[in-house]
């Protein structure tokens, strides 16, 4: 019971003694205008085709290291650099 003292002697605003109440559509409404003000249609695209672009270098960025470390320790067990990922030619045909 002491904090509460103590905290509501620190943060009047946050310690209240009423019951929450439901938000209205009014509430709502605030909110939604005060958004759709703020982001448009164009900005929204403009995130998502940055986030998209940015996991297709990411992903090509894990192929291309894949494909090195296997390639160097390719050389490092066999002696030999190999480009093509450790697939092996097939002979004949």
């Amino acid at each position: 019971m002491k904090f509460m003292t103590v905290a509501a002697k620190f943060f009047p605003a946050v310690i209240t003694t009423t019951a929450p109440t439901m938000p209205t559509p009014a509430d709502w409404a605030t909110i939604i205008t005060s958004v759709t003000s703020n982001f448009s249609v164009a900005n929204i695209v403009l995130v998502l085709a940055s986030v998209v672009t940015a996991g297709i270098v990411f992903v090509f960025l894990w192929w291309g290291i894949r494909l090195a470390f296997r390639s160097i320790m390719g050389a490092v067990k066999n002696g030999s650099l190999s480009i093509n990922g450790g697939r092996k030619k097939k002979r004949g045909g």
